[in-house]
């Protein structure tokens, strides 16, 4: 399979990891900067991956750079920040090529939300290719197991996503934030109005709106979440339908973030210094540490990180009824961040969280079955996704607890069992 991977940093490293030690693989990485490239190629090319020096903003030199390189493409996988999606998708037309990310276009966002035709998805069912946006671990392996569960229900009310991991600075009065990714999309994301279902519309909420304290028990313990500019909450009412009033998802508070944004660093500020004027979060941005790849850590250096990493984890409410009967299901899953060493000793990466739902999804597309045209991930038959990873080399996991709520009784709750996931 002839693969373009966009994007060098930190998931289209373990990425390449992943993908060069699959059989039947050429690949080229494709980045801005040919440096980076080259570098994730050296440390993990194993012998089947090209480096190419193309610009993701540019369809048409993106495009003739991935057929110099591999001669016809058969898939595209973006790792670009989301506001360069539209660009690698045309450039994805352009090979006819099937196309994933792991974050919708935001103006895919708002076109799905707004009930208008999505941009490009009439291209890719006519060109008989699927573009599946936002499957990486959250949204991606979130949307999954959401739909999987969904399944079991005749009826569906509410869905409820909290993600947690180690926030540093939520447990020092004086921190700098210290991005793990791209630090214009995080800052964006964070900034964003994030997106609420309620009621059964969409609507959008103040930044950090909300706060709670939620204890995800464990070496994690209580993290304080905030509702979140992020695609679940998007994409999942409209696919998952059966009558649901409310979805919301909510993730990690970052004090550091939000006292800049309430300073006035918004993404869209400009302000006069002399003669000049400045948007005031590209001084942000240059001020800010850039993100070491952890891919490019040698293995004692990641070994050391692998339980932090093994401390993420997005739990999942979903109330809804079976036969008449209100029914709560509630799913915790590590969305391979649980996997982090076992990726390590198979790939050489320990964070394939993101980039390793990418592949299923991409493998899950060229095994037939998933409809052209654009797709969400909890469009995808979740038990095949399933199989799909165990046989890349690492499984999906989650444990899951269904109570039925009795009837009249208040918040009284009766467990029915307890599921642990390891396929």
């Amino acid at each position: 399979m002839r693969i373009l991977v966009v994007g060098a940093g930190a998931q289209g490293a373990p990425a390449i990891a992943v993908l060069a030690r699959q059989p039947g693989m050429q690949v080229a990485l494709a980045s801005r900067s040919a440096a980076a490239a080259v570098a994730v190629v050296a440390r993990h090319g194993n012998g089947v991956v090209q480096a190419v020096a193309a610009d993701a903003g540019d369809p048409v030199a993106l495009a003739a750079a991935a057929r110099q390189a591999l001669g016809g493409v058969d898939a595209v996988l973006d790792f670009t920040p989301s506001f360069l999606a539209l660009s690698v998708m045309r450039a994805a037309l352009l090979l006819s090529a099937h196309y994933v990310n792991t974050a919708a276009s935001p103006a895919h966002l708002a076109e799905w939300i707004e009930r208008r035709p999505l941009q490009l998805a009439a291209a890719f069912a006519a060109a008989g290719r699927t573009a599946l946006l936002s499957c990486g671990a959250s949204p991606g392996v979130v949307n999954v197991l959401v739909r999987r569960h969904c399944d079991e229900l005749d009826t569906v009310d509410r869905i409820e996503i909290r993600v947690g991991f180690h926030v540093p600075s939520q447990r020092s009065p004086i921190a700098t934030w210290q991005p793990t990714w791209s630090p214009e999309q995080q800052y964006f994301d964070y900034c964003d109005p994030p997106c609420l279902f309620h009621g059964g519309r969409h609507q959008h909420l103040p930044p950090f709106h909300e706060p709670e304290r939620y204890d995800f028990g464990g070496r994690l313990g209580a993290i304080a979440l905030t509702h979140h500019a992020h695609d679940e909450q998007y994409s999942l009412p409209l696919t998952i339908g059966k009558g649901i009033r409310h979805c919301a998802f909510k993730y990690p508070f970052e004090p550091a973030v939000a006292t800049l944004f309430a300073t006035g660093f918004t993404p869209d500020k400009v302000v006069r210094i002399g003669e000049r004027d400045v948007r005031v979060v590209d001084v942000l941005m240059a001020l800010l540490p850039r993100p070491a790849s952890m891919a490019l850590a040698d293995a004692d250096t990641q070994r050391a990180l692998v339980p932090l990493l093994a401390d993420t984890v997005a739990d999942i409410a979903i109330t809804g009824s079976r036969s008449g009967i209100l029914r709560r299901i509630e799913v915790r899953t590590g969305a391979f961040c649980d996997q982090a060493e076992a990726a390590l000793d198979a790939f050489g990466v320990a964070n394939v969280a993101v980039a390793y739902p990418a592949i299923v999804g991409l493998a899950q597309i060229a095994g037939g079955g998933v409809p052209t045209g654009i797709v969400w991930p909890e469009q995808l038959d979740p038990e095949q996704f399933h199989r799909l990873a165990a046989s890349l080399g690492l499984p999906l996991r989650s444990s899951v607890v269904r109570r039925d709520l009795a009837s009249g009784s208040g918040p009284q709750q009766v467990e029915l069992s307890v599921q642990q996931r390891q396929r």
